[in-house]
């Protein structure tokens, strides 16, 4: 992993976003999430224009014809036209990756090289942030004080082309609900809790939050929280990779 240190800006999932317990995200940033705080972003005005000429032009979408017909627009690709001008979260990313002259990231879950594009959609899958490290070609980052990883996910395993299972219940993971193209300040794994097992302490095993209840914030379940019965304070939310799913290899190629 390599290490960079400014804030992100808010991206696909607000850090407000609300979190119905057991539903997964509908993630779409013009409507889902009106009440934003937008936080400080420290790239220099010219960033994007420096970052950019590392990173690829894309040529067609291609990529995302696996996507349903009714899938395949904007509402579910995040398109360079729905951003205005000097974007942040496309800053943010472009910028750090640019920085350690990272161009491409594999995807966390089938390992597939996901190059990076300058323009939206950056990539052929999302990148999302988390304190958790789940594959090696990571970015490290300084995130509202906190140490945090650019992470990425192919658009064939959010279709569910790789049988992703809880490694507690054994469930499918579904991530077809994200918005494509872009960056969640969260751990999106962490957000979506299936069993009660997902939500347990990491030391002494009990239960943190009640899967039936759960937290309000999809942000929520990617920050440090205290045990109610052990004290333990920790990310008890989010595991290693081998702690959270079985991956199975990709129904298509």
């Amino acid at each position: 992993a390599v290490s960079t240190g400014s804030s992100p800006p808010n991206s696909a999932g607000s850090t407000g976003s609300a979190s119905p317990i057991p539903q997964s995200p509908v993630i779409n940033g013009n409507f889902l999430f009106a009440k934003q705080q937008k936080p400080k972003f420290d790239c220099p005005p010219d960033a994007t224009l420096q970052a950019g000429a590392y990173f690829r032009r894309r040529v067609d979408m291609s990529a995302f014809s696996i996507l349903p017909k009714h899938k395949q627009n904007p509402y579910h690709i995040k398109m360079e036209e729905d951003s205005q001008g000097n974007d942040e979260t496309r800053s943010f990313v472009l910028t750090h990756l640019s920085s350690y002259k990272v161009s491409a990231l594999n995807c966390v879950l089938c390992k597939t090289v996901l190059p990076v594009f300058d323009r939206y959609p950056m990539i052929d899958g999302t990148f999302f942030l988390s304190p958790q490290a789940y594959g090696e070609n990571v970015v490290q980052v300084i995130s509202d004080g906190r140490l945090q990883f650019i992470n990425a996910v192919c658009v064939g395993c959010l279709e569910g082309g790789s049988d992703i299972r809880c490694a507690a219940c054994k469930k499918k993971w579904d991530g077809s609900t994200l918005l494509l193209g872009t960056m969640y300040s969260y751990d999106i794994f962490a957000a979506m809790p299936c069993c009660q097992k997902r939500l347990t302490c990491k030391h002494c095993r009990r239960a943190v939050v009640d899967v039936n209840t759960g937290l309000s914030f999809y942000s929520e379940y990617s920050r440090m929280i205290t045990c109610p019965y052990c004290k333990a304070y920790d990310y008890h939310f989010i595991r290693p990779m081998s702690d959270t799913f079985v991956v199975k290899q990709p129904i298509w190629n």
